[in-house]
């Protein structure tokens, strides 16, 4: 799915460059249009380790609870549980804060026991 027929970047690409601009530039407005991005950009946003990335980089314990709350009230969805593993598999490699962010996002959707086995599992042996 491109852009355009002259461009030669995927939407995906654009989008995680545009938030990661947004982000550096103007934080405030990053945090409060996160939930609409996801929700307008499901396709390509949901389980995207880049954009999560940038995410939980980013945000601080308020900004946290305010996603938390999104996703209890389904408002807002970051993952889903076909290619989570991928993302769980990516983030090990985050910092503390930002792997501490990640986890409680992903347990605040109710991904299945099953699915963080299997990476533990994997990552184990």
């Amino acid at each position: 799915q491109w852009l355009n027929q002259k461009g030669s970047q995927k939407i995906d690409v654009c989008l995680e460059r545009d938030l990661q601009l947004l982000e550096r530039y103007s934080l405030n407005i990053f945090l409060w249009l996160i939930s609409d991005v996801y929700r307008e950009f499901e396709q390509y946003v949901i389980n995207n380790g880049d954009i999560l990335k940038i995410v939980v980089a980013c945000i601080d314990a308020k900004n946290l609870n305010d996603l938390i709350c999104d996703i209890t009230q389904g408002k807002l969805v970051m993952f889903k549980n076909e290619g989570v593993i991928d993302v769980i598999r990516d983030s090990l490699d985050y910092e503390t804060f930002e792997q501490m962010c990640f986890w409680q996002l992903l347990l605040a959707h109710d991904v299945p026991i099953i699915n963080l086995q299997v990476i533990f599992a994997f990552k184990i042996s």
